[in-house]
């Protein structure tokens, strides 16, 4: 559905999870009590398409990737600058790399027994779902809740 050229930060769990726990033991907080930071790492800023490739390269002929050369430009495209981070928490940066936290899905995947073809039309997915959200009047076309 897409160009594959937007951009996104990514993080694996694990990396977050070290995050939080930098957050919570954070003994600097006497300067800045509160602040906000990126977490994550400069070199885990992907394009989409980049992402679908790693998948591919991991799942082997399981997976098909199909880039819409036609498709109009996503303008959700982010890159993240997590320099701060990287200053701030030396000692909890991001260990995963792509390639190893895909594996660990695809691990997970099977553990499961996943193989449900027709995941596309569950509300599993976040387009869908956001789609139903609006034709049902929960939120508007801006995505802010009705209620």
């Amino acid at each position: 559905l897409s160009d594959g050229t937007p951009w996104r930060p990514l993080i694996n769990v694990e990396d977050m999870g070290r995050a939080i726990a930098w957050s919570i033991g954070r003994t600097d907080n006497n300067k800045e009590p509160h602040i906000i930071v990126n977490v994550g790492a400069n070199e885990w800023n992907y394009q989409v398409k980049d992402l679908a490739f790693m998948v591919k390269e991991v799942f082997g002929s399981e997976v098909e990737v199909s880039i819409n050369e036609n498709a109009s430009p996503d303008k959700r495209s982010y890159k993240v600058d997590f320099s701060l981070y990287e200053k701030l928490a030396p000692n909890h940066q991001p260990k995963k790399s792509l390639r190893q936290t895909v594996e660990d899905l695809k691990v997970g995947l099977e553990q499961i027994g996943f193989n449900d073809k027709n995941y596309l039309n569950s509300n599993m997915i976040r387009l869908r779902e956001l789609n139903r959200l609006k034709a049902n009047g929960y939120v508007d076309e801006d995505l802010y809740w009705n209620i």
